[in-house]
């Protein structure tokens, strides 16, 4: 029998989700541009490091990821159309139709990331805390961590 003598980690990771409304790139820019309150100010560089954090941890989803993640089991040789219809079926799956037909006809672009307690500093205080976001071009969707 084996024993284990130190500290057991429980960490905590939350999701999160990008859209961009007019099927831009995202960039950098685009998070500072709604996070930044400016150079002057004392959050400049807490700003930078969101944004940051933000880029190194997302990936652009598509329908074959979305299918591939909500869909069991899954059926291969389906249609682009077919599969949102599996994806809406499921009913598990937080993209709603006219969010998924948006995504297949390119009007959006759709990111998705984590972040952890356990990535320390600004990452772990970005896993606690719930962030609604939304203007004209982008939406920013995060629960609180768990």
């Amino acid at each position: 029998m084996k024993k284990r003598i130190g500290f057991v980690s429980n960490s905590s990771s939350s999701s999160f989700i990008i859209t961009m409304k007019k099927a831009e790139e995202l960039t950098k820019e685009n998070i500072m541009k709604i996070i930044d309150p400016g150079k002057d100010s004392f959050f400049h560089n807490m700003a930078k490091e969101i944004s940051e954090i933000f880029m190194d941890r997302i990936e652009q989803i598509d329908i074959d990821y979305i299918y591939a993640e909500w869909v069991y089991p899954i059926e291969y040789m389906l249609s682009d159309v077919d599969k949102i219809k599996k994806i809406v079926e499921n009913g598990d799956s937080p993209y709603d139709e006219k969010t998924l037909r948006k995504i297949l006809e390119g009007s959006i672009v759709m990111y998705q990331g984590s972040v952890a307690d356990d990535d320390g500093g600004m990452g772990a205080a970005l896993c606690d805390m719930t962030i609604n976001f939304e203007d004209d071009n982008i939406k920013i969707e995060k629960d609180g961590g768990y």
